[in-house]
């Protein structure tokens, strides 16, 4: 009944669900995962809306991840992320990118918008890796692609 009314996104959990709700609720402020998928692949996934101390809060873990981890590849999972809270969070973006860019030899996208695909046109050019872009529901052709010799 509150939910019209409130000024942000509203959701229902039975107690039972208390991890989910947490979970919900870090996903819908905002959040960057990380996991090692083996064979020196590292899928990023971000979700929501990202501010400035998402990337700020996990610059530690992913430094830790990417450790002696040149010329890993990049599964970048764009299909819950929902853009940047204001141009500073998109400067963290661009920094944390260009920061870690010289680990990858390779990345793939997987997206669900039409700026998505044109960023990935512009990031190549910038970061100067081979990078690719796939549709939301082609994830496990963009991980075979990374994958593949």
């Amino acid at each position: 009944m509150v939910a019209p009314f409130a000024p942000c996104p509203v959701q229902k959990f039975k107690l039972a669900e208390i991890e989910d709700a947490r979970r919900w609720l870090r996903e819908t402020l905002g959040a960057l995962h990380q996991q090692d998928l083996g064979g020196h692949l590292i899928h990023i996934q971000l979700m929501g809306k990202l501010d400035p101390e998402n990337y700020e809060s996990r610059l530690e873990d992913i430094n830790e991840l990417l450790k002696g981890a040149d010329g890993c590849k990049l599964l970048l999972d764009l299909r819950e992320f929902e853009g940047w809270e204001g141009l500073s969070a998109l400067f963290a973006h661009l920094h944390f990118a260009l920061g870690h860019a010289p680990n990858f030899g390779k990345a793939a996208t997987v997206g669900n918008h039409a700026w998505q695909r044109m960023a990935v046109r512009v990031g190549k050019r910038i970061l100067g890796i081979e990078v690719k872009f796939f549709e939301q529901d082609q994830f496990d052709d963009a991980r075979n692609w990374l994958l593949a010799p």
